[in-house]
């Protein structure tokens, strides 16, 4: 997808929804934007999508909100999850509470299942 596909897009999420969509990308986002920012895109969360040790994030967001630093195989470890094995893994820059929250999920109250 292109710049103006991507903007087209969450544009309609947006229009349907009456939010912006998280915006999941990695360096295909930083070829496209280059030293640019694009002021509809950054209105998406970010959902970065690079293995390595260090997080670089574009310049169109300040932050990212969701990393995704492995495949399972290239990047920092752990590289796995117990009984399923090898994964792409990702961390949350917040709280549970506020990963809760941006995906719409009801607080985990004793008695309850968890989600996830």
């Amino acid at each position: 997808m292109d710049l103006e596909e991507a903007r087209g897009f969450v544009t309609h999420i947006n229009a349907e929804r009456g939010l912006f969509p998280g915006f999941y990308s990695g360096h295909y986002i930083k070829q496209l934007l280059g030293t640019g920012t694009d002021p509809i895109l950054a209105e998406c969360w970010f959902w970065l999508a690079q293995y390595g040790p260090t997080a670089v994030v574009p310049r169109n967001w300040k932050t990212w909100t969701m990393w995704q630093y492995t495949d399972g195989a290239v990047g920092p470890k752990p590289h796995t999850v117990k009984g399923i094995g090898r994964c792409d893994r990702d961390k949350f820059n917040g709280s549970e509470a506020q990963l809760r929250k941006l995906w719409g999920a009801k607080a985990h109250h004793k008695g309850e299942r968890p989600i996830g």
